[in-house]
């Protein structure tokens, strides 16, 4: 899980959005009237808004909670049916695969006594200051929210664990190609180096990055000078 930099919607589709949420909010069922306006939203503003989501992914349109499936569905981080005022704010809006929408965070968003959400918003709060990824591919949790998001949108699940664990592997074996290829000064260099940021879980590369700048003594030498690398240029 990696943290997201919402962009800017586009005037027109804010516009829109803005007039749907004073119907919600003046109506006098608003669940039930977020719910009917959903269902009959216009295909040709929500491509706008599912565009400027998709833009804002990790990797290739990856899907903002697991960064392993592609992102197929308009997610509410505050779910619509609970929080209707919600239902068409883009700041609410992310992008989920289908699995994490409808089988793992569904209708729930646990809160804490001040009635703020427990669980990590990735446009809000940044994941890697929650969870410490290990190169098992588990994660540990630092907070009462890693824990709150594990749980919630299902982290851990072993089909995760062991993409993340691949990811790992993988990442690896690139970045010493990519310090490789700059050794030798082959052209090669720019073309792996983008490759690595369009992989899924990027969260994977970002954490390794981490580890390599603490000089984290899970990784050797080689790897911990490619990974610096890499995270040079790519400031660059």
């Amino acid at each position: 899980m990696l943290k997201i930099d919402r962009t800017d919607l586009a005037a027109g589709s804010l516009k829109y959005l803005a007039k749907l949420t004073q119907v919600v909010t003046s109506s006098d069922d608003p669940k039930a009237t977020a719910a009917s306006r959903w269902d009959t939203k216009s295909s040709k503003e929500f491509s706008v808004v599912k565009d400027a989501l998709r833009k804002m992914c990790s990797g290739i349109e990856r899907c903002m909670y697991c960064e392993d499936s592609l992102g197929t569905d308009i997610e509410h981080f505050w779910p619509k049916s609970k929080y209707p005022h919600h239902a068409f704010s883009w700041e609410n809006y992310l992008l989920a695969c289908s699995h994490c929408n409808s089988n793992e965070k569904r209708e729930d968003l646990p809160l804490d006594e001040a009635q703020e959400p427990l669980a990590i918003n990735p446009s809000l709060d940044d994941p890697l200051e929650h969870l410490a990824l290990l190169p098992s591919g588990e994660y540990v949790c630092r907070t009462v929210q890693g824990i709150a998001s594990v749980e919630l949108f299902g982290l851990n699940r072993p089909q995760l664990v062991s993409a993340r664990r691949v990811a790992w592997s993988g990442f690896a074996a690139l970045a010493k190609e990519v310090w490789m290829a700059h050794q030798k000064g082959r052209k090669s260099e720019a073309e792996l180096l983008n490759a690595a940021y369009k992989l899924p879980h990027g969260s994977v590369l970002v954490t390794m990055i981490q580890y390599a700048h603490m000089g984290t003594p899970i990784m050797d030498d080689e790897l911990t000078t490619a990974l610096c690398y890499v995270s040079e240029m790519n400031c660059q």
